[in-house]
C-alpha cells in the first residue's frame, strides 16, 4: 500500500472535544458582547461630555426632547455594564460624565459642579 495515497478517513470529534469547542465559542462570543457594551458607554461619554468645541449644555439643548431618552438609555447601559462586570466579579471599565446634570421640564440642565455618582 503507499503511503502517500493512502484514504483519508476523517475522524469525529469526540463529545468532549466537541463541549470544548462549544464552550469556548461561548466564551468569546460573552467576552466580545461585554467589550463591545464597554466600548459603546465610553464612546457616548467621549462625545457627549469631551468636545472642545461644544459644551455639553449645547449638545444637550440641540438634542432637545431626544436628550433624556438618550440619559436614560445611557444609564441603562452602564447599570447593565455594572451588572455584568459584578456577575463576573471584575472592576466594571466604565466613563463617566464630567458634570452633574438633572432633569428639569423635560430638559438636561448640566451643572457647573462636577459629576459624583
Amino acid at each position: 500500500m503507499s503511503l502517500i495515497k493512502q484514504p483519508i478517513t476523517p475522524t469525529a470529534p469526540t463529545k468532549e472535544q466537541l463541549l470544548a469547542g462549544k464552550i469556548r465559542n461561548i466564551k468569546s462570543i460573552t467576552a466580545k458582547a461585554y467589550e463591545e457594551l464597554v466600548k459603546i458607554q465610553q464612546e457616548g461619554i467621549e462625545v457627549f461630555w469631551k468636545d472642545r468645541r461644544l459644551t455639553p449644555q449645547e449638545i444637550a439643548t440641540a438634542m432637545g426632547e431626544d436628550a433624556v431618552k438618550v440619559f436614560q438609555f445611557h444609564g441603562f447601559l452602564t447599570d447593565c455594564i455594572k451588572s455584568i462586570a459584578t456577575a463576573d466579579g471584575i472592576e466594571p471599565e466604565i466613563k463617566l460624565p464630567t458634570n452633574a446634570f438633572e432633569v428639569v421640564d423635560g430638559n438636561i440642565i448640566v451643572s457647573p459642579h462636577p459629576y459624583t455618582p
